[in-house]
């Protein structure tokens, strides 16, 4: 696959992903629970799945 059928692909990806809203609310129902959590997310590319929390204030 080549350079620009990768750009599409991802500017194609990036429209698809603006219908999702930008709050991510399961952090903070995490953090309210006590105990350790295991936690699996899936979603589309550009959806904000891997984001800098600041979790690591947390610890």
């Amino acid at each position: 696959m080549d350079i620009q059928t990768l750009n599409e692909l991802h500017v194609l990806a990036l429209r698809d992903a603006e219908r999702f809203p930008q709050k991510r609310l399961l952090f903070a129902d995490v953090m309210a629970q006590r105990g350790k959590h295991f936690v699996g997310i899936m979603g589309p590319r550009g959806v904000g799945k891997t984001v800098n929390t600041g979790a690591s204030q947390y610890k």
